[in-house]
This record gives C-alpha cells, sequence and structure tokens, in this order.
C-alpha cells in the first residue's frame, strides 16, 4: 500500500496493473503468501476479527465487544463462556459466535459453538426445535 503522497499518486494511476501482478505474485507464491497471512492474523487477531465482522455482519470489533459485555461474556442460551464449552477439545473457540436472523440480517445475540451448531443444524425452525423438546421429555424418564 502507498505510503507518500507521490506513492497514492502512482498507485491510483496503475493500480489495475498493479492489483494484477499482485494477484499473479500471489498465485506463484500461494505457499508464502499463506503462511504470512496466517503469521499477520496471529500476530493481529482482533484486526482481522475486526474486517470479518464487519465483511460479514456489518458490525465492529468494538460493537461486538460492547454485545459481549451486555451478555454478561456468556452465551446468550446456555450461559456459558467458550471457556466452560466446546464441541473439539482440540478447537479453539476463542470468541462466541454472531448469531443473527438469515433473512433480515439482524443479530439477535452472541453463542457459543454448541448452541450456534444447534440453530443451524434446524436452520431457525421454531417447530422442530419444540418436536425436539417433546422427543426429549418424553423419553427423559428412561
Amino acid at each position: 500500500m502507498p505510503r507518500t503522497e507521490a506513492q497514492l499518486k502512482y498507485w491510483l494511476k496503475n493500480r489495475k496493473i498493479l492489483n494484477e501482478k499482485s494477484k499473479i505474485y500471489n498465485r506463484k507464491n500461494k505457499e508464502k503468501f499463506k503462511k504470512l497471512t496466517q503469521k499477520r492474523r496471529k500476530e493481529n487477531p482482533d484486526v482481522y476479527a475486526d474486517i470479518r465482522l464487519r465483511s460479514v455482519y456489518g458490525i465492529t470489533l468494538e460493537q461486538y465487544n460492547k454485545i459481549l459485555k451486555k451478555q454478561n461474556y456468556v452465551c446468550k442460551i446456555c450461559h456459558k463462556t467458550t471457556k466452560d464449552i466446546s464441541c473439539k477439545p482440540s478447537r479453539n473457540d476463542k470468541r462466541l459466535h454472531v448469531d443473527h436472523n438469515h433473512a433480515t440480517g439482524k443479530i439477535r445475540g452472541l453463542l457459543c459453538r454448541r448452541c450456534n451448531c444447534v440453530l443451524g443444524f434446524v436452520k431457525d425452525n421454531v417447530y422442530l426445535l419444540k418436536q425436539t423438546i417433546k422427543y426429549l421429555n418424553k423419553y427423559e424418564r428412561l
């Protein structure tokens, strides 16, 4: 990325060519680029979290943290932290997942991986969840 005004002018004038050259370089150096990206993500997790939150959910990391604080740093469904529960012991889930209405895009809250997976598996189908609860209650005494 350009650092001086002259570099910025050059980059704006030639950005199509420069971007194409960058793509070609990245394709040729895929492994090197992959390692560099992984290193940057590890060194700057908040930067990459902010980029993902903005692009996928339209919120900043600051807004995410406000929601997290409002929820007392726990999953909105099971009220556990990511340290308390994990689907896979080897998985390193450091953040709660953003749950949102897929039709409207509106954020409902932050969930642990397990609760987020449950909603994903039933595709937010309330009827299916009610039927699942009936099923569990029916066989709870066995």
